[in-house]
């Protein structure tokens, strides 16, 4: 679990969170990255939680670390040679959350995913970051579709 304290959902005008197929995260330096670290340091929108599809980062790469937020739960593709696909979550600072993506490796090489849990006062929520390549989709949508299940 990171973090330390639960989400009062009662006392805040919901939970924010952003969704972004960013098309690249290469490094600390990323244009996008420090754009989108310009747009939360500037915005009055509340924004809890950031959903990034489509990292491309490779094996040993991490992911940008955005100020505000506890340090990214990520998926690389597996078995990457050259960037593609590729998933992060960062949650702010003071909410607690719990990693429940399985630990077993995925069986469909072209899905990224990754599933957290927050945990509110009365309430806990799911959320799911799941990033699948568009022109595999239809070759095994059986197959998605247990993967979202799971």
């Amino acid at each position: 679990m990171a973090g330390n304290n639960t989400v009062n959902f009662n006392n805040k005008n919901g939970l924010g969170i952003l969704s972004w197929n960013m098309n690249g995260m290469k490094t600390n330096y990323s244009i996008k990255c420090n754009e989108l670290q310009t747009y939360i340091d500037n915005s009055s929108a509340n924004i809890d939680i950031i959903c990034i599809q489509e990292t491309k980062l490779i094996k040993n790469q991490t992911p940008f670390k955005f100020k505000g937020y506890q340090k990214p739960v990520y998926k690389n593709r597996l078995n990457a040679t050259h960037p593609g696909g590729g998933v992060c979550i960062y949650v702010k600072n003071d909410i607690t959350f719990k990693d429940t993506s399985k630990a077993s490796v995925s069986d469909i090489e072209f899905i990224s995913r990754i599933f957290l849990e927050i945990q509110g006062n009365e309430h806990k929520v799911s959320i799911y970051n799941l990033y699948a390549r568009c022109s595999r989709i239809h070759d095994d949508e059986t197959s998605l579709t247990r993967q979202i299940k799971t």
